[in-house]
């Protein structure tokens, strides 16, 4: 019985990797669909095509949104594959960056009024009022719906680019906000 369970654990716990790492390379098709989008907006220099450009983004974002909820779910109940999670929370991580970087260039072509937050948060140990500041991010959110982007970086992980963000904006307590 007891191998039955460990077994069981095992299977359940390759099955939401798998769905993890799907939801990731249908964001990354997803995001190279909206850069490409957005070079073409660049090579007309016409602000027509900003509306199928922000809907296509707006799509976008709510999907990673709805991945990133499932990842929280996922982080609280790992117990098996530490390393395969952390590296699903990397690819995410960037992808996030990169929807990040997407959003600003199409603000400055489409003039949209996008505000874009980064933020830096860490766990309830080194930073016990994150989880407050999560809690307002998500009310502005949900009252401000996709005229505000919140992108969310854990300080922990462990990826250049975020330590390059963190020296570049002076990010040395949390929760931050850029």
């Amino acid at each position: 019985i007891f191998a039955l369970g460990l077994l069981l654990g095992l299977v359940v716990e390759g099955k939401r990797i798998n769905y993890t790492n799907q939801a990731y390379q249908s964001h990354e098709v997803n995001f190279i669909s909206s850069q490409l989008q957005y070079d073409y907006l660049l090579s007309l220099k016409d602000q027509n095509s900003c509306p199928t450009v922000y809907n296509g983004l707006d799509s976008n974002l709510f999907n990673l949104d709805k991945t990133r909820e499932k990842i929280e779910v996922y982080s609280q109940d790992n117990k098996i594959n530490k390393e395969e999670f952390e590296l699903l929370k990397r690819q995410y991580a960037l992808e996030e960056l990169r929807y990040w970087f997407l959003a600003g260039h199409v603000k400055e072509v489409c003039g949209k009024g996008i505000v874009r937050i980064l933020y830096f948060y860490s766990d309830d140990a080194t930073c016990p009022s994150c989880g407050e500041q999560g809690f307002v991010l998500n009310y502005l959110k949900k009252r401000f719906g996709q005229q505000l982007l919140i992108f969310s970086i854990d300080e922990k992980m462990n990826e250049p680019l975020i330590e390059l963000l963190k020296k570049q904006y002076s990010v040395v307590k949390y929760p931050t906000l850029i």
